[in-house]
């Protein structure tokens, strides 16, 4: 059966979602999600995903946002990083890691998500 992400709610975008909320065709319950690299000619975004119960609103604000996007990992022991096709909704591979070894990186910085150093995120193998 194939993996999907559902996206439920958008907090920052740039050709593609950066911070939200997804689903996982998988599992139960909603997940934030933070970009951890991106790579436009592969078509391809790292995400890392930890479950949250509740989850902000937009009219909260951007820094309202980004406190509860931090807090929910760092509430969390364990990650899970999915590496996502580029346009579709289509996991291609997931790994489970301690979310001391993303160092921050899911917090949606797009310019650095494009770093060579971030690219390490995209090489995780088959599911």
């Amino acid at each position: 059966m194939e993996q999907t992400l559902e996206v439920v709610k958008v907090f920052d975008w740039y050709d593609g979602v950066v911070t939200g909320i997804v689903r996982c065709s998988w599992r139960q319950g909603p997940f934030v999600a933070g970009i951890l690299c991106w790579d436009p000619h592969k078509r391809q975004r790292a995400f890392a995903l930890v479950p949250v119960k509740t989850y902000p609103s937009e009219r909260m604000g951007w820094d309202a946002i980004h406190r509860r996007v931090e807090a929910a990992f760092e509430a969390a022991a364990y990650a899970s990083v999915v590496v996502l096709e580029t346009g579709s909704d289509r996991v291609l591979s997931e790994i489970t890691v301690p979310v001391s070894t993303l160092e921050r990186q899911y917090l949606g910085d797009t310019q650095a998500a494009l770093a060579e150093d971030r690219q390490r995120w995209l090489g995780l193998g088959p599911r």
